[in-house]
This record gives C-alpha cells, sequence and structure tokens, in this order.
C-alpha cells in the first residue's frame, strides 16, 4: 500500500459534513413531534422550579451573610411572581402552539445558518484548487482590470534571494482572488464560474432561489440582535397575516438542502474529470 496522501479535493467529507447537520436537526424536529401538550407544560413547569429554586438559594445566601433587606425581600418575591405568571401564560394552548411554531422556524433558520456556512466555506477550497489547476483561466488578458489585486515586491520576490518567486506569487494572487469571489453576491459567484470555468450552478430559477435563500441568511443573521418581539406584537401579525409567517419555510429549506449539494458536487465532478490531479471526482 502506498503512503503517499491524496491530497486531492473530495466532494465526500463535505457531503458528510453537511449530512450530519441535517440528521442532527431532523431528530430535534422528531423529538419535538413526539412531545405531547403535558410533556410541554411539564417542560415550563420544570423551567419555573428551577428559578424559583435559585430565587430561594439567592434569598438563603442574603440571610446567611445577614444582608437580606426587607426591600431585597419583597424583590426576590416580585421576582417569583412574575416567573409564576410567565409559567401560567406559556402553558396556555394558543401560546404552546406558537410556541412549537416558532422553535420549528428557528431549527429552521439555525441548520440554514449553517448549511450555507459550510457550502461557502468548501466552495472556497473548490475556487481554489481551479485557481491552482488552471490559473490562465481567471489570471489571462481579460483579468479585472482596475479590480487586480495590488501585490508588493516583497511578494513577487522571495525574501531570501533576489529571484522571482513565481509559486510565492501565484499563491499570493490565489489567496487575493479567493477573498475577493468570496465577498461577491451569489449572482456573481455564479457567473463566475460559469465564465472562467464553464460550470453552471443550476437553471435560471434555481440561481433566483438560491439568491432567495441567500438573501434570507443575511436577513436572520441581523434580526438575530433585534429584540424580540412581545406578545401584543405578536398577536398583531397574527390578525393581519392569518399566521406569523416563518422566515425560513420546509419548502426554502429543502431548496437549500438540495442547491448545497448540487453545485459543490457539480464542481468536484468537472473538477475530477478535467483537472485529476486537484480533484476526485467522488
Amino acid at each position: 500500500m502506498s503512503d503517499t496522501i491524496d491530497k486531492r479535493l473530495s466532494f465526500k467529507p463535505y457531503r458528510q459534513a453537511i449530512e450530519r447537520v441535517q440528521i442532527q436537526f431532523d431528530l430535534i424536529r422528531f423529538s419535538l413531534k413526539s412531545l405531547t401538550k403535558k410533556d410541554q407544560k411539564q417542560f415550563f413547569k420544570n423551567v419555573l422550579d428551577e428559578k424559583i429554586a435559585q430565587t430561594e438559594i439567592t434569598r438563603a445566601l442574603c440571610k446567611q451573610h445577614k444582608i437580606l433587606t426587607d426591600d431585597m425581600d419583597q424583590n426576590l418575591d416580585m421576582v417569583n411572581k412574575i416567573n409564576k405568571a410567565d409559567f401560567r401564560k406559556e402553558k396556555r394552548a394558543g401560546n404552546l402552539r406558537l410556541t412549537s411554531e416558532f422553535t420549528e422556524d428557528r431549527l429552521n433558520q439555525s441548520e440554514l445558518l449553517l448549511l450555507v456556512a459550510h457550502f461557502e466555506s468548501f466552495m472556497k477550497l473548490v475556487h481554489k484548487r481551479f485557481l491552482l489547476a488552471a490559473p490562465s483561466k481567471v489570471f489571462g488578458a481579460e483579468f479585472r482590470g482596475a479590480q487586480n489585486p495590488t501585490l508588493t515586491l516583497k511578494e513577487i520576490f522571495d525574501s531570501s534571494e533576489s529571484v522571482w518567486n513565481s509559486q510565492g506569487f501565484l499563491k499570493e494572487l490565489i489567496a487575493k482572488e479567493v477573498k475577493w469571489l468570496d465577498a461577491q453576491k451569489i449572482e456573481k459567484k455564479a457567473d463566475y464560474f460559469a465564465r472562467h470555468f464553464g460550470i453552471s450552478f443550476g437553471k435560471p430559477n434555481e440561481i433566483e432561489d438560491l439568491t432567495k435563500i441567500m438573501k434570507r441568511r443575511n436577513e436572520i443573521s441581523h434580526q438575530i440582535y433585534e429584540p424580540p418581539k412581545s406578545e401584543s406584537e405578536v398577536l398583531k401579525e397574527t390578525l393581519e397575516e392569518g399566521k406569523e409567517q416563518p422566515l425560513v419555510p420546509d419548502s426554502m429549506l429543502k431548496k437549500a438542502r438540495q442547491l448545497f449539494h448540487s453545485i459543490p458536487n457539480n464542481c468536484i465532478e468537472y473538477g475530477g474529470k478535467t483537472y485529476q490531479s486537484y480533484f476526485k471526482k467522488y
């Protein structure tokens, strides 16, 4: 058996990573669907009991160190009352339904964010390999004029010798190019791969779906830091729209799973046929 390590880029590790993400989230969804209303109420009851227990620990410690004032004692009682009121609200049938729907959407959002992260990270590796395999495909006569990356002389010449360091130059050029494309919108990335490498990200409607998915990823990332909606805000939206609309419906997540599998796979298959020293077809 040869001791040589195959360093060609393969689709298999990426496929395993995204399938693992999907399985983990599907397992959580399966577990949630098996919960009865009684189970959900018991969950919130356990949360309440833990909060009250923590409050009483604080009260006991304050008494032990003789720092418990009447105001502190009353504040701790108020905390317990608020927590109990929240529990009564959470265990209502309507709130249990809203919580369930919100949780399902959050799971979809979280899975989408992870899938996008894996996709973008792997596509940077794919891009780098194509540039190593065929740099002239991109760095040719029609390279991006004013957008050419600026390289200093120390990046072109070896630091220890006054010689032309072609490999160092290419390495820096590729790194800058990969970083530049990674910052572009998905439509531009799709056009780039089609124009330079002859690889399609999909039909026009699939590119449109991919664009919507990436925009939704950005919306989710920004909304994470927005203050949570109040009960009255949720109720108002529900009355106006008939039902609170999920940020990531099942149909969008299904399409994301499909595209984040097919696009890298197509790239690796093409690379395996054309540049066998850099890519493995499987």
